[in-house]
This record gives structure tokens, sequence and C-alpha cells, in this order.
């Protein structure tokens, strides 16, 4: 496991300041809906949210994808073996900061330790702020236990997104396909 780290540090990185980043925006758009609602849980914010989400998991899908194909080659020349699932290895080490906040907001809310919650929920919510919009408008304001449910729950699109990327990229699949290139056929 370290020597995973160790090895792909860079990739691990980079998909976590891609989270940094997208959290900024987050912040940035869920603050502009928060003029109009305060509370944070009307469809705007919704909406909004949801666009931030997007924009998150296409980032990942592109780092991810680029990942896989990249590592085609190496694959193809003999100096890498395959792993489907390296993908998937990469974001769980990126998420870690996620899955511990996760965590102690589960164990604040159930052990009754409000003061571990509270600090762990306010740092997700930071760390998180593209998930926001949609945490507020399907889970009520002071339920401890449904808040780290679905902060727990958050982790799964961006896992899921890199871990079929990656794979997309190893296969050389696109979703989207670019302009060609002129004379390219």
């Amino acid at each position: 496991m370290i020597t995973f780290f160790k090895a792909n540090s860079y990739d691990i990185v980079r998909l976590f300041v891609n989270q940094i980043g997208m959290t900024i925006f987050g912040l940035m758009l869920t603050f502009a809906a928060a003029v109009n609602d305060p509370n944070l849980t009307g469809t705007f914010t919704l909406l909004v949210s949801l666009f931030s989400i997007g924009f998150y998991l296409f980032l990942i899908y592109a780092v991810a994808w680029e990942l896989g194909a990249k590592n085609k080659i190496k694959i193809d020349a003999g100096r890498m073996k395959r792993d489907p699932l390296h993908g998937l290895k990469l974001i769980l080490f990126a998420e870690v900061p996620n899955m511990l906040l996760a965590f102690f907001m589960l164990l604040g809310a159930t052990a009754g330790l409000n003061g571990m919650w509270a600090v762990a929920q306010s740092l997700a919510g930071l760390f998180e702020a593209m998930y926001v919009g949609v945490l507020r408008h399907f889970v009520t304001v002071g339920d401890m236990v449904g808040t780290a449910i679905a902060y727990t729950l958050a982790i799964f699109p961006a896992t899921i997104t890199a871990t079929v990327a990656y794979i997309f990229g190893l296969k050389e699949y696109r979703l989207l396909k670019g302009a060609k290139k002129p004379g390219v056929k």
C-alpha cells in the first residue's frame, strides 16, 4: 500500500488538488445561491450544487481517463502490469481525507460526541462544498447520523467515475470525441 502511494503520489495529489479547486468553485456558487436561499434548501441551490458536482466529476473523469490512456502505452510496451482497478486505488487514496471526515462524523453522531461531529461536519462542508446544496436539500439540518451517512455516500460518485474513466482510458474508449485535426483521418 505504501509502495503504491509512493509510486503514484503525483497522480493521487493531482486528483485531490482537483477536489480542492472544485471546493473553491462550489463554495463560490453556494455563497451566490445563499443570497436568495439562506437555508440552502431551494431548487436553485440544488441545481447549483448538481452543476458543481457534475463539473467535479468531469474533471475526475478527464484525469483518470488520461492516466488510463498513458498507462496503456506502458502496458503495451511491457513496462507496466495491467490493473483495471488502478484508477479505483488512486481515487481511494485521494478520498482518504473525506473518508476520515465521514468516519469522525459518524463516530461523533453515534457516540454522542457532538463537538467531534460538528468539527468533522464543518471541515467536510468546506472540503466537499460542491455537495452542500444536495445534502442540505435532502438531509434535515441537525440530523447528525443522516449528514454523516450523506457525506459517506458523497465519496462514491468520484470513486465510480475515476474507476470507469481509467478503464475507458485503458481501452481508449471515449465518451466525448474531440474535434479532429485537419488532415487526420
